[in-house]
């Protein structure tokens, strides 16, 4: 049980980038930085082979985050199409490890909306940015994988709070 919890804290700290430098915003500057955005784009990495064999499909996670933001009114363009890197849009990623010999696994699920942000002291530079972000860890039995999607769809609740909040209907 104490490898379990090792590994745990491992992942978790790999996943949460400990030791990189990077810049922070508050959760009220987060939210402000969905202000004005009219449709998002949804893009969702591509699941690894064992986890999509066990159940959690790229396409299943696709649908189950458009679903949400559309169920509370937020556009979203049709899936499928290409998106424009240069506009904003929100990043969705899932990572699964096998946590030990038998059938749990660790996960970790990822929300980024990313957009182009610019330079206070030179506005002319724009970089790609995540202006907000959410996440969750945990651990989960291999025939339960595919409820993984349930926690990726908190996570789009959480965000859709958080658009709604910057963008409120009138």
């Amino acid at each position: 049980m104490n490898k379990l919890y090792g590994i745990i804290g491992l992942l978790t700290a790999l996943f949460l980038g400990l030791g990189t430098a990077e810049a922070t915003l508050s959760q009220a500057e987060a939210i402000r930085t969905l202000k004005g955005i009219r449709s998002i784009p949804i893009v969702v990495e591509e699941v690894d082979a064992e986890a999509q064999a066990a159940g959690l499909t790229t396409s299943d996670l696709q649908t189950e985050c458009e679903l949400r933001l559309r169920k509370v009114g937020i556009s979203v363009p049709v899936s499928g199409e290409p998106v424009d890197r240069d506009s904003p849009y929100l990043y969705v990623y899932v990572n699964v490890f096998p946590a030990n010999s038998g059938d749990q696994y660790v996960f970790n699920a990822n929300l980024e909306f990313r957009q182009k942000v610019g330079l206070v002291r030179n506005k002319s530079i724009l970089a790609l940015a995540t202006t907000w972000n959410t996440g969750t860890t945990g651990v989960i039995m291999r025939p339960n994988l595919s409820k993984v999607r349930n926690s990726v769809g908190n996570l789009m609740d959480e965000f859709a709070n958080a658009y709604l909040s910057a963008n409120p209907k009138k």
